[in-house]
């Protein structure tokens, strides 16, 4: 018993004197750019969560999750088949991203950040009346980098651009990934 009030005294000691970081949430609204090589350039759009916690002086641990909210699609007319629809929609996007940042005064920072992602992709066709859909995922290396701008003490706007991993196709084509977010970090 003895023991053991000795290390949580010790403990308070040691970390009580250590300057505390607070972790962070942060929610964006993410704009893709999702190019299906020689077929179009499509543009979903998707739901982000970040908990974002800090290891070091400038340098942060980020977790990432994000649903997709609506797809995108074109439809052309073929002389052969009729019409032709294709729609790409960001089923599920996760990772884990190391950060590191660098104040910009009082109110700002801006940061780089380099991760591991999987992005999972549905696909639906529709050609002369048959439809299909189908799932294409890829694990990758992400990196990106962004700003962020002070509101009060607890929160702040977030505006970033990431480069994320290509996504193969049925070895017909590609789907190569960037985003733009924008969204609101919360300390607590």
């Amino acid at each position: 018993m003895e023991k053991t009030k000795l290390i949580i005294g010790a403990s308070i000691l040691l970390f009580g004197s250590m300057p505390v970081q607070a972790a962070k949430l942060q929610i964006d609204y993410m704009m893709l750019e999702a190019d299906l090589e020689d077929v179009d350039e499509f543009e979903p759009t998707a739901i982000q969560l970040k908990y974002i916690n800090p290891i070091g002086p400038n340098r942060d641990i980020m977790g990432v999750f994000a649903l997709g909210i609506s797809d995108d699609e074109i439809e052309e007319f073929d002389p052969f088949f009729g019409t032709v629809s294709l729609s790409v929609d960001l089923d599920t996007m996760f990772g884990i991203y190391g950060r590191a940042h660098a104040d910009l005064g009082a109110n700002g920072q801006i940061f780089g950040q380099l991760g591991l992602v999987r992005l999972e992709y549905d696909l639906d066709a529709e050609i002369s009346g048959l439809s299909g859909s189908e799932s294409y995922d890829e694990f990758g290396l992400a990196f990106g980098f962004g700003a962020s701008f002070a509101v009060s003490d607890q929160a702040a706007l977030v505006i970033e651009y990431n480069q994320l991993p290509d996504v193969d196709v049925e070895d017909i084509a590609d789907i190569e990934t960037t985003s733009l977010s924008v969204g609101l970090q919360m300390s607590f």
